[in-house]
C-alpha cells in the first residue's frame, strides 16, 4: 500500500509537471514577443499613474 501511495504521488507530480510545460510552452508560442520599450511604455504610462491613483485613493479612504 505504501508503494501504491508513493507511485501515485510520483504520477501526480509528473502530470502537474507536464501541464505546467506546456501551459509554458503553449504561452510561449502564441503570444508576440514583447520589445523593451512597449514593457516601459506599460510601466511608466499605464501601471505607474493606476498605481498613484490607487495609494491616493487608499489614503483618502483611510483618512475618512
Amino acid at each position: 500500500i505504501i508503494i501504491i501511495n508513493e507511485l501515485i504521488g510520483f504520477i501526480n507530480l509528473l502530470l502537474k509537471t507536464l501541464t505546467l510545460f506546456f501551459i509554458m510552452i503553449w504561452v510561449r508560442w502564441s503570444l508576440p514577443r514583447v520589445r523593451i520599450d512597449q514593457i516601459l511604455y506599460l510601466g511608466f504610462k499605464v501601471l505607474l499613474p493606476i498605481s498613484i491613483i490607487c495609494t491616493v485613493i487608499a489614503a483618502i479612504q483611510i483618512t475618512l
